[in-house]
């Protein structure tokens, strides 16, 4: 949660309330430094998702462009090469077909139990 207000003395409420937000931005401060802000952090909770789902090992994750996606291994059905695009893997999963860069090679490192 990131609040965005004008009223800095409902900051108190939002502790006496127990909601944890990650940041309390002004909006009196420069649209600037509000952007730069909220940059920040969306960078801060990616780079917090990141280090989760790096740790799970019960999870496959990928990325396709700028976006992290994470499935349950099991869900996992077959991965292949893309003879249409060359470097992009298949992901055929439960509920979930998909098409990322990589190589299987890649993959069976991070996750040999597939191979």
């Amino acid at each position: 949660i990131v609040f965005i207000t004008t009223h800095d003395e409902l900051s108190f409420v939002t502790l006496e309330r127990r909601i944890a937000p990650l940041d309390y931005i002004l909006k009196d401060q420069s649209a600037d430094l509000i952007t730069q802000r909220i940059i920040k952090d969306i960078n801060v909770v990616q780079n917090e998702l990141k280090k989760t789902n790096s740790q799970r090992k019960d999870v496959f994750n990928y990325k396709l462009g700028t976006r992290y996606f994470s499935l349950a291994l099991d869900d996992v059905i077959l991965l292949s090469t893309s003879k249409l695009r060359p470097g992009s893997v298949q992901l055929h999963a439960i509920n979930k077909v998909a098409e990322f860069p990589g190589n299987l090679n890649a993959l069976e490192e991070k996750y040999p139990q597939f191979f």
